[in-house]
């Protein structure tokens, strides 16, 4: 009786131990990013280009670790990113005229990602992923400064997909830094101006390079 008390005894908390190790698994997380982006010129019908100054890229993600003995880990997320860029000038493509411009352009982008980390055996863990999703994308108050163009500020929703590759460096069993590079594009984006013209834009792309913070819980 004693000994199979003992070996019961032994079972719960072999059974214990694992389920606690189980449970304190970090699986899931959220991160913050922010970084410099490089928007390509747009092209419209008219074969007009619209040029825009680098700017600020910035994002928040929730995310969720798929664990195994794999070397190879896979991580799903959902994330929601802000681009903004000045307006820089207005022009007939290759070679102008060139006009100056005010206002902005901003994308608010939601996206669905699936990333895979490369486990090294080190703190370094190299990654890359892709994503799919919706911007918004939108003309605040641009024009020319001189007049030739009627001021465009709406916005248009459409579908946009990125590529990112970056490596990751632990702090701590919580926390890891984040460096990653991404290529981010949308379909073509129609815009209605002040004179009620449609003017639509090709190659709504651009290039990020992104400083984040992740933790883990």
């Amino acid at each position: 009786m004693k000994r199979t008390i003992a070996v019961a005894t032994a079972i719960l908390i072999v059974l214990f131990i694992t389920n606690l190790s189980h449970a304190q698994e970090k699986n899931f997380y959220v991160s913050l990013g922010i970084g410099f982006s490089i928007p390509q010129t747009q092209t419209d019908e008219a074969s007009e280009t619209s040029e825009f100054n680098s700017g600020l890229f910035t994002k928040g993600s929730f995310g969720y670790i798929l664990r195994g003995s794999s070397p190879i880990v896979l991580r799903s997320e959902l994330e929601i990113s802000y681009r903004r860029y000045e307006a820089d000038r207005f022009g007939e493509a290759p070679n102008g005229p060139y006009h100056g411009t005010e206002g902005n352009l901003t994308y608010l982008t939601g996206m669905v990602n699936g990333i895979m980390d490369i486990n090294t055996g080190t703190k370094w863990t190299p990654f890359l992923g892709i994503g799919i999703g919706m911007s918004r994308v939108s003309y605040n108050s641009v024009k020319t400064k001189d007049g030739t163009t009627a001021t465009i500020d709406t916005s248009d929703n459409v579908f946009a997909y990125q590529g990112m590759l970056g490596l990751a460096y632990e702090i701590s069993e919580s926390w890891k830094i984040d460096l990653e590079y991404r290529y981010f594009h949308t379909r073509d984006t129609t815009f209605r101006d002040a004179s009620g013209t449609d003017i639509s834009f090709d190659c709504n792309s651009n290039h990020s390079v992104i400083a984040g913070v992740r933790y883990l819980f």
